[in-house]
């Protein structure tokens, strides 16, 4: 099995392979000659994929978060009002999101880390949800609130995690 996951494009008219093999080293993807219909198929690390997966999963939440304030607090008040079954679905979605990020991002050195790190604490809160509900809902009820600062620290939160997985990639390309 390969750690890599596929692209797929066709070079614009008159682009040589020597030249697509240089652009493409430099933004760390590998071409592969797709033959008969001109075009490449690229593979692109785990880890840079898994990376984009978190720019967008933390931009997108992150901004819903500080944009539609009074929809989460309804979100994570029904949550709330479903008790341990409530703590449980938000259990497996952070179990989920978190298994996703730890599995295909294993990278230990440099600001990177970070999502490794976010990846595994979302495997912690949600095992900790799953297994332990009670403890999930007064996560719940802090989210709930009617305060919305737990809130707005969780979208800082993402919105920061985002930007500087964002940030690292920019010299690199996405």
């Amino acid at each position: 099995m390969s750690d890599r996951t596929p692209l797929f494009a066709r070079p614009p008219w008159g682009v040589t392979h020597g030249a697509v093999v240089a652009v493409c080293a430099a933004q760390g993807l590998h071409p592969i000659p797709w033959p008969g219909i001109g075009a490449y198929f690229f593979t692109m690390p785990y880890e840079r994929a898994t990376d984009l997966f978190a720019i967008v999963t933390f931009s997108i939440a992150g901004l819903s978060m500080l944009l539609q304030p009074r929809a989460w607090r309804l979100f994570f008040s029904w949550l709330l009002r479903e008790g341990k079954a409530g703590a449980l679905a938000f259990g497996l979605v952070c179990l989920t999101f978190g298994s996703l990020v730890a599995a295909f991002h294993r990278v230990w050195f440099g600001l990177l880390t970070v999502v490794t790190l976010a990846g595994w604490l979302e495997v912690l809160f949600g095992m900790v949800c799953l297994l332990s509900p009670a403890t999930g809902l007064r996560v719940l009820t802090l989210l709930a609130g009617e305060q919305p600062a737990a809130r707005r620290l969780v979208a800082i939160v993402a919105l920061a995690l985002a930007a500087i997985t964002f940030a690292v990639l920019l010299p690199g390309g996405l």
